[in-house]
């Protein structure tokens, strides 16, 4: 399966694609996962692009690394993850990072919130938005914080398949920190013991940090939160999770995501900056101007 491609055999591929005819003066748009690529397939231009999935932040840095060592024209597009609240540099000109923590995070601190908060809840939009956009900052940021210290002090915490619904308690979605801590340490492979509410006083403390709260929180766990806002306002408090409605919204998420929010980024900017360093390649949509 393309997911366990080594970096190696997602390069050799990508020069595979490039050698076809026509394609020789085609960018070569590395992205770090499959759900990246309905979101920046809407604002490149696909005709000048071939884009690659790398399936994982690491492979795609890797795979870059091969290829731009003797081929002009080639990008990666990856999560900023915690990179920039640590300092750390993309080491390169060709490998470009999201705004906030990740695609997610850069769709919802746009004005696709509002958008798509007004589908769902009726009323004023831009109370309706203000207010969900602090209930989901309010909850994301714990748990963002939670991930911050696991990555920084190698606890190895499993926050895969985060069941966060369980730990939200509506109508004021308060998080249960403790409850989460003690669920995340059970389904990881700790040799330590830890303690929870030492884990959580930890939380806490970090929190009290002044950072952008849009670079901690990861935006599959705002959506997760999102999901059951929007469900429990728009059912009246009467709410089922499910996958399918995820989904939903995570696809009417993206297409509330316009052209002209992109154009406000600094990763918009940096690609046209990288178009004009790699000319004649491109990569963006050109837009017409009415």
């Amino acid at each position: 399966m393309r997911e366990h491609q080594t970096a190696d055999e997602i390069a050799v591929g990508a020069r595979m694609i490039r050698g076809y005819p026509g394609n020789g003066m085609k960018s070569i748009v590395i992205l770090e996962g499959k759900t990246d690529r309905p979101v920046f397939e809407s604002l490149i231009d696909i005709d000048v692009c071939i884009v690659i999935i790398a399936y994982n932040k690491d492979k795609a840095i890797q795979a870059l690394k091969l290829l731009e060592a003797d081929l002009l024209g080639v990008l990666a597009i990856v999560d900023a993850d915690f990179d920039g609240l640590e300092e750390i540099k993309s080491g390169s000109p060709n490998l470009l990072l999201t705004d906030k923590h990740d695609i997610e995070t850069m769709i919802l601190s746009s004005p696709a919130l509002e958008k798509l908060v007004a589908q769902y809840i009726d009323g004023d939009r831009r109370k309706n938005c203000l207010e969900v956009t602090e209930l989901l900052l309010m909850t994301g940021v714990s748990i963002g914080h939670l991930r911050w210290l696991s990555e920084k002090k190698g606890l190895r915490l499993n926050f895969k398949h985060l069941p966060i619904s369980k730990f939200l308690h509506p109508p004021d979605f308060r998080l249960d920190v403790e409850a989460l801590i003690n669920y995340v340490i059970g389904k990881s492979a700790i040799t330590d013991e830890l303690d929870s509410g030492e884990l959580k006083a930890e939380v806490e403390r970090h929190y009290s940090e002044s950072y952008d709260p849009w670079c901690i929180c990861q935006g599959h766990d705002l959506v997760d939160i999102l999901v059951v806002i929007l469900q429990h306002k728009r059912n009246r408090g009467n709410w089922q999770n499910s996958d399918i409605e995820r989904k939903l919204i995570a696809k009417d998420l993206y297409l509330a995501y316009e052209y002209s929010h992109f154009q406000s980024t600094r990763l918009h900017l940096s690609i046209v900056e990288w178009e004009d360093t790699n000319a004649p390649f491109r990569v963006l949509r050109t837009v017409s101007v009415s």
